[in-house]
């Protein structure tokens, strides 16, 4: 989980630094791009969980059908979801609160 943790904010900051740019430009800023709108980020639990169900999810479990010795990859990307699954909880926990 780790692992996936840093790759999400190192992708996130590329992310935002697209944005960045595309502001100096006067362009509009594209999804996810947008560093004044953290909730908007890659690194938001809702975003992740998203691309985790509807992309990595049906592909992994596809390859791992295929290649069963691959299990473990399928097994790490559960583990993954379960911690942005975690962390959205903990986000609505909160937002109720306030």
């Amino acid at each position: 989980v780790e692992h996936h943790i840093d790759w999400v904010r190192s992708l996130q900051e590329e992310f935002y630094m697209q944005g960045d740019k595309e502001s100096e430009q006067r362009k509009p800023i594209s999804f996810l791009c947008d560093r004044s709108k953290p909730r908007n980020g890659p690194a938001h639990g809702e975003n992740q969980l998203g691309f985790l169900d509807v992309i990595c999810e049906p592909m992994y479990s596809a390859w791992v059908k295929i290649f069963p010795i691959c299990q473990e990859l399928l097994e790490n990307l559960q583990a993954n979801r379960r911690y942005w699954e975690h962390d959205v909880k903990i986000e609505v926990e909160v937002t109720d609160e306030v």
